[in-house]
């Protein structure tokens, strides 16, 4: 039988939010269908086996913010295979035709959540950890301010949604945001809850919440005051247990330990660097100004990066990079005045919490040589903010 990929249409909308329903939860279909019928910057898909949708997925930009750089990115999102069509490759073809198309947009880097191991076969890596969870159990008092408005946004809360994000993401090394439109399928979503506080009508705090088979899940939490979010969680919790995503870079992060007991996540999110030689030269004022905060503006050096099936180099001069230039991989880089770091680390290394040292020590295939000062400097811990659609 025929197999096709190809970008979904109008009238593709029905099927793909039976296969959603199907193959998810009966939940995502309305979800599916707010979004496709929007006027919004998504780019969706679906793989066709003589004909008949097989498989879907959506991809809707974001931007990352990579200490003071920002690039194009995107997530991925609705990925699913009708049973009957399982394993004929249809969700690997259309991850190929998705990356043809991001790399047309010029998008840097790609993030999913998603099913276990499943998307390492399609070259993204468990990048960024996701953040401990906050457990606040039913009955526990919390602190709260009855001068607060809350109501849930609509669409006229956009800009202040944004804004209060834009404020709780300030402190972090590395961000992930999103533009007008796909914030505005967050706000007018049947699934999740997006909450404000005011005070004399002015945005003081918010939260997301989603609810699921009794329980509650709160994320994109934003407030600077313990009364604030204390408002908010009452709001939204019912009367159950609720579970509060941690944000450690953001003025909340501060006083959250102190809410109920801290749950140790294991989950992770998928990155992928599209395009390595466009992003690291996207970052250079980011390892410029890394360079110069570490005392190290007076720096000359050859710098020199292999993935072992290309390699990046670059002069750095009085602390300022040069072009990063691109050729084959080098197997010994060590020996030739550079470090290695294999491919599937680079979204880990660029956008994850851990660091290059900390990588250095876990990971085999990586080796610093004497560069190992430099590359700790450019390449450093991080506390970082990634949004998603779904609560991770």
């Amino acid at each position: 039988m025929t197999m096709d990929v190809r970008p979904a249409t109008s009238s593709d909308i029905n099927a793909i939010c039976e296969l959603l329903v199907g193959r998810l939860d009966e939940e995502d279909g309305p979800e599916a269908r707010m979004i496709l019928e929007a006027d919004g910057p998504h780019d969706w898909w679906v793989g066709t086996v003589a004909g008949e949708i097989g498989s879907t997925m959506m991809v809707h930009p974001v931007s990352y913010r990579i200490g003071s750089v920002t690039v194009p990115g995107n997530q991925v999102e609705f990925v699913a295979t009708h049973e009957r069509f399982a394993g004929r490759g249809l969700v690997r073809r259309q991850f190929e035709a998705a990356t043809d198309a991001m790399a047309r947009r010029g998008e840097l880097i790609s993030m999913i959540v998603g099913i276990p191991y499943f998307y390492r076969r399609f070259g993204y890596e468990y990048a960024v950890s996701v953040p401990d969870v906050q457990v606040i159990r039913a009955g526990i008092e919390l602190p709260t301010d009855e001068t607060l408005g809350l109501a849930d946004a609509t669409l006229d809360d956009v800009s202040a949604v944004q804004q209060l994000q834009a404020l709780a993401q300030e402190s972090a090394d590395v961000a992930a945001s999103f533009p007008d439109d796909v914030r505005s399928w967050f706000v007018e979503s049947p699934n999740y809850r997006t909450m404000i506080a005011r005070r004399a009508d002015i945005p003081v705090g918010m939260v997301r919440a989603y609810e699921h088979d009794g329980e509650v899940w709160v994320f994109e939490v934003v407030a600077s005051q313990p009364e604030v979010l204390g408002s908010l969680l009452n709001a939204v919790r019912g009367g159950g247990d609720v579970g509060v995503l941690h944000r450690p870079a953001s003025p909340a992060g501060v006083f959250i330990g102190s809410f109920g007991e801290t749950s140790d996540n294991t989950e992770a999110y998928y990155g992928k660097v599209l395009d390595v030689a466009a992003l690291l030269n996207a970052l250079r004022p980011t390892f410029d100004q890394r360079l110069a905060e570490a005392g190290l503006d007076d720096l000359t050096h050859t710098w020199m990066l292999s993935t072992y099936v290309a390699s990046y180099g670059a002069e750095i001069v009085n602390g300022a990079f040069g072009p990063i230039t691109s050729g084959p991989g080098i197997q010994a880089p060590v020996s030739k005045g550079g470090s290695g770091v294999p491919p599937d680390l680079m979204a880990t290394m660029i956008v994850g919490r851990d660091g290059i040292t900390e990588l250095n020590r876990w990971h085999g295939d990586v080796y610093l040589g004497r560069q190992a000062a430099i590359m700790d400097t450019l390449f450093p811990p991080q506390e970082v903010d990634i949004l998603t659609w779904i609560v991770p």
